[in-house]
């Protein structure tokens, strides 16, 4: 699905297939999606440093609360509110926000998802398994153009997998395979 006019892409969103993939075709437009969007934090969020705070010993340091740092580095509660009016014109639904977080946690289908972020969403097949994915950049109307940093789940390809070592069971004798 092609982005409408005033779509701008998220910077840093683009994705290609994975190095071998091939396209089997598009993903079944009602298929379940969810997805994470990520917004901004507060304008007058100051930068998080742990450098001066690593200097004091432990016993002496303060520590923030899990509210006072929601505070300090958290979303406006307009971002939020208007990542969730953007999801509801697009027919998705907010299943939970939260400024703390910086978060809009959103639920539809492929075709909805598509429409609201213009993207194409396909299957892929690769020696791995299958997945869930797209190319290109992830759109969002302008007006959230400096509101959004990211949106997380469009795609389900693997990010990571376990590896297998071996476990040391002494001196000439070979430890069983565990993954990690």
């Amino acid at each position: 699905m092609s982005p409408s006019r005033d779509a701008v892409p998220v910077p840093g969103s683009e994705r290609a297939p994975l190095a071998g993939a091939r396209a089997t075709g598009a993903a079944a437009a009602d298929e379940r999606v969810e997805v994470t969007v990520i917004v901004r934090p507060r304008a007058e969020a100051a930068p998080f440093s742990a450098h001066a705070w690593g200097e004091a010993p432990p016993a002496e340091r303060t520590y923030m609360t899990r509210g006072e740092l929601a505070d300090a580095q958290g979303a406006e509660a307009a971002d939020v509110e208007a990542v969730a009016r953007f999801a509801k014109e697009h027919g998705l639904t907010v299943l939970e926000t939260s400024a703390a977080r910086r978060s809009v946690s959103l639920g539809g289908t492929v075709e909805q998802m598509s429409a609201a972020f213009g993207v194409e969403l396909h299957r892929y097949e690769h020696e791995g398994g299958s997945y869930r994915g797209r190319t290109g950049a992830v759109h969002v109307p302008a007006e959230l153009e400096q509101v959004v940093e990211a949106v997380l789940g469009l795609d389900d390809r693997p990010v990571a997998s376990p590896r297998l070592v071996a476990r040391d069971a002494g001196p000439g004798i070979a430890g069983p395979l565990a993954v990690d």
